[in-house]
């Protein structure tokens, strides 16, 4: 048996009169958040042995001319994962600007991607439990945290997905 829940983060403070999971904004290419999973995963985290994660973000968009500079990954630092990289943490999905244009020419860029249809997502090596603060992260395509100027506001929807269960 499986379950799946979901999360969407933003990386505003405030949203519709609302408050959003951002602790902070002042550098958008990472951003921390803190999530209670208990709350998120109604308890139901201690059924399963098992955690993968997918994700799709939709953002809004980017006066810029040069595509090529935000392309990269997004990554969650923090998030206990047996796929670490190190400090770009656990690897959740590459991104490529698509062209924002009006009346035929391009007038910058905004990210869509969604990899929510995948099979697998990203294995976690432990189910999240209690209030844990992890940052996502925009890395260009050297590795580096991408240029904060290149990352516009967004829309991050994690999918976590519960499995194997645990014998009781």
């Amino acid at each position: 048996m499986k379950e799946v829940f979901t999360l969407v983060l933003c990386n505003q403070l405030t949203i519709d009169g609302g408050t959003g999971f951002a602790l902070n904004t002042s550098n958008k290419a990472s951003i921390s958040y803190q999530v209670n999973f208990d709350a998120l995963f109604n308890g139901k985290q201690k059924l399963y042995k098992k955690c993968q994660v997918r994700t799709a973000i939709i953002s809004s968009f980017v006066a810029a001319t040069a595509l090529p500079n935000a392309i990269g990954s997004v990554s969650a630092v923090g998030l206990a994962s047996g796929n670490d990289l190190g400090t770009n943490g656990l690897f959740l999905m590459n991104y490529i600007p698509s062209n924002a244009n009006a009346s035929g020419s391009s007038t910058g860029y905004y990210f869509n991607t969604n990899v929510l249809a995948n099979l697998n997502g990203t294995q976690m090596s432990q189910v999240p439990r209690g209030v844990q603060t992890f940052s996502i992260n925009f890395t260009n395509i050297s590795g580096a945290l991408q240029a904060t100027g290149n990352v516009p506001d967004y829309r991050l929807n994690l999918q976590f997905e519960l499995y194997d269960d645990i014998e009781q």
